[in-house]
């Protein structure tokens, strides 16, 4: 026998409440200290001011690290089969225009723009010097003592905005032990241009085997032959969901891998802070010495310790079974490079705590920087499953169209159903029927509240007094993740010991709580004191103006 309508109705609002908290679990903060005290304490205080993930920051660190260790650099996991892995991470900010991911990128990229200033200044000095030799040695040719001519200098490049294939092998030529940066203004650009003028798939096969560090060889009719045998590119970059969406339509049937290949991170629509008086947090001079030193290590292969061995171990036994388990094709697909990734990670971490230290990294790499790496990998995986979700790519595309409208209209205050339609991507927009009834499904589930018969407020489920006497038993467990995921990335601290720190089921031991007596200081940075705020920045509701149209 059926069940009656209302009886079936509710049942099936209760299990899309319980797929969209299952998502919304997913976008928790990561509570993980990753980096160096001297490095994570700038770098949190920012970003808790800003009201944006400490997460993004990371990332966006470690590629930029990543381009700077010397290119021969590995980590050897397993010697039987020569399995090792470069120091080379992809990594995109997603978010809308205004959520602040050019001003990560910019922060943590600027130093490396400063560094670059003085390389080519460097350089032009250089150029000058030499043409002057070769003038010299053009007058003495005619006599037998001319000599060699004088050797043009070669430009170093730290990071190219011209990330054509045909600019990246010049540059690779140019400076064949180094890494380079790739970090265009929009993601989009990159993923459109990687096949342009060329018969399609050629460039982008290039890119693919720039992930795995191998030998470039370029032959054009234009220049001499180009062959760098080992190559360091990392990238990092932005862009929007809606272009992101775009972009991954068009590219479904690919199957190469090259999704895979990036690490995300969700960048929410927070309203800019109040300008007001407090302490300054600029990590540029901090930054610039550690990517001076980054620049200055040797090339080196390292290894896991015995402790590691047994962590990567059972990092790849969670991942195989993931694998087995794992109903989407799509996501499927990203978890071999994922547990890669947290090798890679773990070799970038090992070279900046050298570099906040100012050593030589150790050539084995300790257990507790390879749980380090783990945990954040970790994180990232839900970042992407959370992304994919969002892009349609789970169990229930209602669930995933449910959680990009809270995550949206989040803290906005009362909103009409005419923005609810305006929202919808597309020009052909639903009814207003079908608009009230996905409305009220979201009531219904505890994501919002009716203000009036044409206004909706999405709130926190706990708060919301027009909820369904339905309960769901995963919904009541896991309601509170969506809307408590933005404000755990403002939690500020009075210490830069107090974050709290993941571990899975291992202990992960963070720098931060090491003996502060046992750490050398890499810079004075009195500025980074423990000092709170009078005022925090409100989070409020985004202003009306900013709203999808």
């Amino acid at each position: 026998m059926a069940l009656p309508d209302h009886l079936a109705a509710e049942d099936e609002i209760g299990v899309l409440a319980a797929e969209v908290s299952e998502l919304a679990q997913l976008d928790q903060a990561s509570g993980l200290t990753l980096l160096p005290r001297d490095l994570d304490t700038p770098l949190r205080r920012i970003a808790e001011g800003l009201g944006l993930p400490v997460e993004a920051y990371y990332l966006v660190l470690l590629c930029v690290a990543a381009s700077l260790v010397p290119n021969q650099t590995r980590l050897m996991i397993d010697p039987r089969f020569q399995f090792s892995v470069p120091p080379i991470l992809w990594g995109g900010l997603v978010g809308e225009t205004g959520s602040g991911k050019t001003h990560i990128i910019n922060t943590l990229t600027q130093p490396l723009k400063d560094l670059q200033a003085e390389y080519s200044t460097r350089y032009q000095h250089q150029l000058e010097e030499y043409k002057a030799a070769l003038r010299e040695h053009e007058k003495k040719r005619k006599g037998e003592d001319a000599g060699d001519p004088p050797e043009r200098p070669k430009p170093v490049s730290l990071y190219a905005s011209d990330y054509t294939l045909e600019a990246i092998a010049q540059i690779l030529g140019h400076q064949p032990d180094r890494g380079l940066l790739v970090s265009p203004d929009e993601l989009t650009a990159f993923l459109r241009s990687m096949d342009a003028y060329r018969r399609k798939g050629a460039d982008r096969a290039h890119w693919l085997s720039l992930y795995n560090g191998d030998a470039l060889k370029s032959d054009r009719k234009t220049s001499d032959q180009i062959f760098v045998r080992y190559t360091s590119v990392s990238l990092v970059g932005g862009i929007q969901p809606s272009i992101l969406q775009k972009a991954w339509q068009e590219d479904q049937d690919s199957g190469d891998g090259l999704w895979a290949r990036f690490a995300w991170v969700r960048v929410p629509l927070v309203p800019e802070p109040d300008t007001q008086e407090g302490p300054v947090h600029n990590p540029r001079r901090l930054l610039e010495t550690v990517y001076r030193r980054l620049q200055a290590l040797p090339p080196q292969q390292h290894e896991l310790d015995e402790e590691g061995r047994r962590l990567w171990n059972e990092w790849k036994r969670e991942l195989n079974g993931s694998l087995l388990s794992e109903p989407n094709e799509r996501i499927r697909a990203t978890l071999p490079k994922t547990k890669e990734r947290a090798a890679r990670i773990a070799l970038i971490l090992h070279c900046l705590d050298a570099a906040c230290a100012g050593v030589t990294p150790s050539k084995v790499i300790p257990a507790s920087t390879l749980a380090r790496a783990i945990e954040f990998t970790r994180w990232l995986q839900n970042q992407a499953r959370l992304i994919y979700g969002e892009l349609g790519e789970s169990s229930s595309p209602e669930a995933s169209l449910v959680l990009r409208f809270v995550g949206r209209f989040k803290g906005c205050g009362p909103i009409s159903l005419k923005q609810c339609r305006n929202w919808w991507s597309g020009r052909r927009k639903p009814p207003m029927k079908e608009i009230r009834k996905f409305v009220e499904d979201v009531v219904q589930m505890g994501y919002a509240r009716w203000v009036d018969p044409q206004h909706i407020e999405v709130v926190q489920p706990s708060s919301c007094s027009h909820r369904s006497h339905l309960s769901h038993p995963v919904t009541a467990k896991r309601s509170e993740s969506l809307t408590q995921s933005g404000s755990e990335q403002m939690t500020t601290t009075s210490s830069p010991r107090s974050h709290p720190v993941v571990t899975g089921s291992h202990p992960v031991v963070t720098p931060m709580e090491e003996d502060e007596s046992a750490q050398p200081e890499l810079l004075s940075w009195d500025s980074f004191k423990p000092i709170e705020p009078k005022n925090k920045p409100s989070v409020g509701g985004i202003p009306p103006w900013q709203w999808e149209t």
